[in-house]
């Protein structure tokens, strides 16, 4: 994939195709990420969210999107040093994501003017709902599939007879869950989250490299105080070569990199405060389920910033 250079070297994040609830608790949770293999292949948004059934949800949800457009025209975060905020209409929406494009140069003929714009230079947009739609969380929370995942994870909430309740209003609230569509190329940068996430890959693939907490002090940080400290100053993208990258941050030679690339049907889950990248090889359409951290979750001394 274009324009990073922390490849070379990854180890690879584990991939579990039937993941037992006690595996994932004893080596995963809470601990190191875990690719859930197939695990939403059959589920309703897999089956029916074609860009097509996806247009007349947020038809039926929104008159405007409110989607983010990047500074660089590739690095998306909902910060203004990175991305500014554009309304659009949700028919123009899933058109510009899913849709071939074209452009028209200057002082040529009509017939000769058209060609399909490469992805790195076709205008990419993010939509990052801040809740899901009634119309597409339906498809999501149904009770066998909120089952499904529940025997698969083995939330720590989980351990009486209305565990499958609990499990639904902690991990598939619909207040907190977040759908994600965007263009071919998307990237968003190295940060951490501070709290248990699932990226549910619906439609395209996306390449995710993560680094321990561990590592913080090697990923360079931004200040505590400021509203960037989630994120890393390191710009992979920005870098001719991995000499030049350490010239400017020569302590990450010491950071572990971890790789995988997540497809249709696929589940990462992330821990709370692993650093993490994320690269749309496609035009996808993801969503992510986050959950606070429990009270007898550890928060590692290293993140008390």
């Amino acid at each position: 994939m274009e324009g990073i250079l922390i490849l070379k070297g990854c180890l690879e994040v584990p991939c579990i195709e039937n993941i037992d609830p006690q595996t994932f608790r004893r080596k995963f949770y809470n601990q190191q990420p875990v690719v859930l293999k197939k695990s939403v292949e059959n589920w309703k948004p897999c089956e029916l969210w074609t860009p097509t059934y996806l247009k007349v949800a947020l038809q039926e949800a929104f008159d405007c999107l409110d989607v983010l457009e990047a500074v660089d025209n590739k690095q998306f975060i909902d910060n203004a040093d990175f991305a500014s905020r554009r309304n659009i209409s949700p028919g123009a929406f899933i058109d510009h994501v899913f849709e071939k494009e074209e452009v028209f140069i200057s002082g040529e003929t009509a017939e000769n003017q058209k060609k399909d714009v490469d992805f790195r230079d076709k205008k990419k947009f993010y939509l990052r709902t801040m809740s899901m739609p009634d119309v597409l969380y339906r498809d999501i929370a149904t009770p066998d599939q909120i089952e499904s995942l529940k025997s698969k994870i083995y939330h720590p909430t989980d351990l009486q007879a209305d565990s499958v309740d609990k499990f639904a209003k902690t991990v598939f609230r619909q207040d907190t869950m977040q759908l994600w569509v965007g263009t071919r190329g998307n990237v968003t940068p190295l940060h951490y989250d501070r709290n248990h996430g699932l990226l549910v890959q619906i439609l395209g693939d996306k390449q995710v490299v993560l680094f321990s907490h561990e590592h913080t002090s090697s990923l360079y940080p931004f200040p505590s105080y400021s509203e960037k400290s989630h994120l890393s100053r390191i710009n992979f993208r920005n870098m001719e070569n991995e000499a030049e990258l350490l010239a400017s941050f020569p302590k990450f030679c010491r950071a572990e990199p971890y790789r995988c690339v997540i497809h249709t049907g696929d589940i990462l889950y992330t821990p709370p405060f692993w650093w993490h990248d994320v690269t749309s090889q496609d035009n996808c359409i993801s969503v992510t389920l986050p959950w606070d951290l429990e009270p007898s979750d550890e928060i590692p001394p290293c993140m008390l910033r």
